[in-house]
């Protein structure tokens, strides 16, 4: 089996795992450029099925490891889980401006979830297309969030509401490489195609 069909299958099952329960990390690794954010509060609603976190977004590093300040940073992100752990649907909104590279609008990055996993403690991984923003040319087409919770009060389990109590969460918004989109795309022309000989 081609390498490039090999990868698609590890990218469809991450994509896939949005509409299921999350059975592990999906295998995400950061690279810059990353936006940086702290101070992270997580609140899980079980009777509302809302994942929440939210906190202060610090610094962009690019891709030549150059370090810009946000002024106003603000990290949001809201995923609907349900009781079994299966998401459907969830938005990142990373706010703030960077003057030095003309992103003055107040909106650095927004996405839509694709798919999520998580180590069923404090350590989590969202995927999600981009859809917007001052430097979403930098991050695009897919942005990759780790999101470290730190304690979850009580343990993770999406039948009751936690939190990480004192707000000790941080995450980094990082590029994900064109090459897992493209293989991913190219699967789905794939599976076209065999629907097309039946």
């Amino acid at each position: 089996m081609k390498k490039s069909v090999m990868l698609g299958i590890a990218i469809m099952a991450g994509v896939l795992a949005a509409g299921q329960a999350s059975a592990g990390m999906i295998g995400l690794t950061r690279i810059d450029p990353d936006i940086a954010s702290l101070v992270i509060g997580v609140d899980y609603d079980a009777s509302a099925d809302v994942f929440s976190a939210s906190g202060m977004a610090t610094s962009l590093t690019l891709a030549d490891t150059t370090v810009q300040s946000i002024a106003g940073g603000t990290f949001d992100l809201s995923a609907m889980i349900d009781g079994l752990g299966a998401a459907s649907g969830g938005t990142l909104t990373i706010g703030g401006t960077i003057p030095e590279l003309g992103y003055t609008s107040g909106t650095l990055l927004t996405g839509s979830l694709v798919a999520y996993g998580t180590d069923g403690s404090q350590a989590f991984e969202f995927l999600f297309t981009t859809t917007g923003g001052d430097a979403a040319a930098l991050f695009s087409p897919q942005t990759g969030v780790i999101l470290n919770t730190g304690a979850l009060s009580p343990s993770l389990t999406w039948s009751q509401d936690f939190s990480n109590d004192g707000f000790s969460g941080t995450a980094d918004a990082f590029l994900v490489p064109e090459p897992a989109t493209v293989a991913l795309l190219a699967l789905g022309g794939l599976a076209f195609a065999g629907r097309r000989r039946r």
